[in-house]
């Protein structure tokens, strides 16, 4: 049986500090998946696939609509990430319970969309590679 990956917040024990460098860490990483996104773009298009292979078109665009569509979620959620930073800056001035707790909160829904996203962007990946080394042109 295969374990599902959950998402867990264990932010309510987190520094500012802390939360602090997980974002910018979740920047650099959606940062480098524009770019890692880019590539799988020309990759798709590349004409260095065997035309006989079954449904290749067909499957090609598929993938280039699921890589289009994750490139729009990446870029709204690198934004969140921004927009979070910006707002731990204003928490450092914000010393009372129930800003924490908005805080918190705003920060474990972005984690989750996080969390979604890159167990997402993984399974395309994956897929996307074990296509390409069946219907790639060996030389």
């Amino acid at each position: 049986m295969k374990t599902k990956n959950e998402y867990k917040s264990f932010n309510t024990d987190k520094s500012i500090k802390e939360l602090k460098y997980n974002l910018l860490q979740q920047r650099e990483t959606f940062g480098n998946l524009i770019i890692e996104q880019e590539f799988y773009k020309k990759l798709l298009n590349a004409p260095i696939y065997q035309s006989e292979k079954l449904n290749l078109f067909e499957k090609l665009e598929g993938f280039k609509n699921e890589l289009k569509q994750t490139a729009e979620t990446n870029k709204l959620l690198l934004n969140e990430i921004g927009v979070q930073l910006f707002q731990i800056d204003k928490k450092v001035e914000c010393d009372d319970l129930f800003c924490d707790n908005f805080f918190i909160k705003e920060i474990d829904t972005l984690e989750l969309k996080i969390h979604n996203f890159l167990i997402k962007i993984t399974a395309l990946k994956l897929q996307m590679i074990e296509y390409f080394q069946d219907v790639m042109i060996e030389n």
